[in-house]
C-alpha cells in the first residue's frame, strides 16, 4: 500500500491503520522521525525520537533504582545471615535458660535495633530450673491466656497492640512502643512468647515478611528445650 498523493485531508484513523499495516515505515523513513514533532509536558515541541530517548531514559533510571534497592536488600539479608549465625553459635554454648534469654535479649537490643524485649512461658511438666526464672507465668495468668492464639498459631504477629497488652508485655516502657512483633516460642518443654517492641511506628506492621522471626523463635525455642528439659 502506498500513501495517497491525493489532495484530499488524510483521517487519523487512515493513518494509524496504513502505520499497523506498515510497520517499518519509519525504518525506511528515518527522516521522517526528526521531523514528527510532540508536545512534551514542558509544553516545548520535541521530535518523535527525542521523545523516545527521554522515556527510555527514564525507563534507564527507574530500572537503575529498582536493581540499587534489590542489591541493598540483598545485603541486608547477608548482613542479618551472619547475625544470626553469631547468635546460634552463641546459643549452642549456653548451658542455662537464664543463658539463652540473656543472649536473645542482648542480640535483639544491639543488632537488631529493638527498643524493648520480653519472654513470657507457661510452664510445663518435666522442667529442670526454668520454673524459677522471673519469665515464668502463673498457671492461671489471663493475660498470658489472651496470647495462647498466636503461640498455637505458630506464626509471628506484627503491627500495634492495645495498651493493656503492652503494658503487660514490656511493663514499664509500654508507653514508649509504638509497634511490636510477637514471635510463639513452641518447642515440646517450652511454650511462650517473644515479645520485640519499637518506638517506630513503621518498625513491625500487618503484611511484612516475618521469615527472620519464625526462624528466631524456632532457634530460641529449641536453646530454651535444651536446657529447661529434665
Amino acid at each position: 500500500m502506498s500513501i495517497s498523493q491525493d489532495h484530499h485531508r488524510i483521517s487519523e484513523q487512515e493513518v494509524i491503520r496504513y502505520l499497523e499495516q506498515n510497520p517499518e515505515f519509519f525504518n525506511d523513513n528515518p527522516q521522517v522521525l526528526a521531523d514528527v514533532r510532540l508536545h512534551h509536558e514542558s509544553g516545548m515541541a520535541v521530535s518523535l525520537i527525542e521523545r523516545q530517548v527521554a522515556v527510555l531514559r527514564d525507563q534507564k533510571k527507574k530500572l537503575k533504582r529498582q536493581l540499587q534497592e534489590l542489591v541493598d536488600i540483598a545485603r541486608a539479608n547477608d548482613e542479618l545471615d551472619k547475625r544470626v549465625h553469631q547468635l546460634t553459635l552463641r546459643l549452642m554454648e549456653c548451658r542455662q535458660a537464664r543463658d539463652v534469654l540473656n543472649s536473645v535479649r542482648d542480640y535483639l537490643m544491639r543488632d537488631f535495633a529493638a527498643d524493648a524485649v520480653t519472654v513470657r512461658l507457661r510452664p510445663i511438666s518435666g522442667m529442670a530450673s526454668g520454673s524459677r526464672l522471673p519469665e515464668f507465668v502463673a498457671t492461671d495468668d489471663a493475660d498470658f491466656e489472651a496470647l495462647e492464639k498466636i503461640i498455637l498459631d505458630s506464626a509471628p504477629v506484627c503491627g500495634r497492640f492495645k495498651q493493656e497488652q503492652l503494658a503487660y508485655l514490656f511493663g514499664g516502657q509500654a508507653e514508649t512502643i509504638e509497634s511490636a512483633a510477637l514471635v510463639p516460642l513452641r518447642d515440646a518443654a517450652v511454650f511462650g512468647i517473644l515479645a520485640i517492641g519499637a518506638q517506630d511506628a513503621q518498625r513491625f506492621h500487618a503484611g511484612q515478611g516475618t521469615v527472620f522471626l519464625s526462624q528466631l523463635g524456632e532457634l530460641v525455642s529449641r536453646a530454651l528445650r535444651a536446657t529447661m528439659s529434665a
